[in-house]
Formats: structure tokens, sequence, C-alpha cells
């Protein structure tokens, strides 16, 4: 941290995307240590030089690194606005496609948390179709995880199962697997239905090293 710092980025010969790239570094940085104040304070002015510079890529990177600021700090509706800020921004990205994919991504996730569902499934639903095309498997999993999460409050449970199992299907990861089999368990019991509610609680405590 001390090193990044004392790099001066306001020297003429500093290159812009180089000191816009040590902007981004330490606004993660403080975010890692729960500095979110001075975090977003460095990622704020980060953005500030990219947009006077018509630096496209790090504002949609800085205005992502801002808004899991604000997600970190509780503030999802600020992190709302910076990732519908980012995705504006779209059209004129053209080499960091997946920095589109993770702001679609995650202002679907956002939605979620703020209890929008019909909002959350459209910005999963785009964030699945760049994940496919990219063949971004693990961003495609998460993005049908949520969608999934979405249909369980408005009681879509059919439609719950299914995206679930979509992503045990895919086994991308074990945090993403476990979720998905917490996910079908939740919804079994919902339903009512202990046959596969045991079923699904064994895999997942199976997948933890329990044996049962």
């Amino acid at each position: 941290m001390k090193t990044l710092e004392e790099i001066n980025i306001n020297s003429l010969e500093i290159d812009i995307d180089y000191a816009l790239g040590v902007h981004a570094l330490r606004a993660r940085l403080k975010e890692d240590i729960k500095m979110f104040e001075n975090a977003a304070q460095c990622a704020k002015k980060g953005l500030e030089i990219a947009r006077i510079n018509y630096n496209y890529e790090r504002m949609l990177e800085l205005y992502i690194i801002l808004a899991d600021i604000y997600i970190s700090s509780h503030k999802l509706h600020r992190a709302k606005s910076c990732l519908e800020a980012g995705i504006v921004l779209k059209n004129k990205i053209t080499r960091r496609h997946w920095l589109i994919l993770d702001a679609y991504l995650k202002l679907g996730v956002v939605h979620f948390k703020i209890k929008d569902n019909s909002s959350s499934r459209k910005y999963l639903q785009e964030a699945r179709k760049i994940a496919e095309k990219e063949n971004a498997v693990l961003k495609y999993a998460q993005a049908m995880l949520f969608t999934a999460k979405t249909f369980v409050p408005d009681r879509k449970y059919e439609e719950a199962l299914s995206k679930f199992e979509e992503v045990i299907k895919l086994r991308t990861n074990e945090e993403t697997y476990l979720e998905a089999l917490e996910g079908l368990m939740q919804v079994y019991l919902l339903l009512g239905d202990n046959v596969n509610y045991i079923k699904y609680s064994k895999l997942y405590y199976k997948a933890q090293g329990f044996d049962l």
C-alpha cells in the first residue's frame, strides 16, 4: 500500500492508463481493508480522470469498483446507480468485454438484494447471453444461480428448481455448487417434499466433507 501511495500519478511523465490503473488498485486495496470512504474517493478521482480523457474501458472498470465498494458498505442504491452508468458505456467498449458482463451480473445481483426480482432477472438474462457468447462458464453459472434465487420469493418454485438444477449440472466451482444445493434444499422444504429435501441435504453436507 505504501509503495502505491508514493507513486506520483499527477506527474506528466506518467501514462494516463497507468495512472488510472493505480487509482483502481488503490481503491481495491482500501476496500479490502474496509476503508470504504477512502476507497470510494480513489475510485471517483480515477473516474473523473478517465472521463476527461475519454478512457471508456477504465471508466467502466472504475464504475464497477465503486459499485463493489458501495455493496461492501451496504449502499445498494448507490451501487445500482454506478452499474447503470457503467452499462451506458457498453457500446464504447472495444477490448475488455468481460467488464460489460461483470456490470450486468452485478446489477442483477444488486436488484435481487433490493428485492426487485423482475429487474434482477432482466439483467441476469443479459449477463447469461454475454457469458454464453464469451464462453464464460463460471459467470454463466453465477447468473443462473441468482436467477434461480429470484424465483423463490416470487413462489415460482418450478422455475427455481430448473435453474438450480442447471447450476448443479455445470458444477463450475464449489461455492456456486453449494449455493445451488442449498437453494434446492430450501425450495423442496417450502414444497414439503421431504424425500428430495433429504436427498439434497445429504449431497450438500457430503460436498463439504461430512460423512452422513
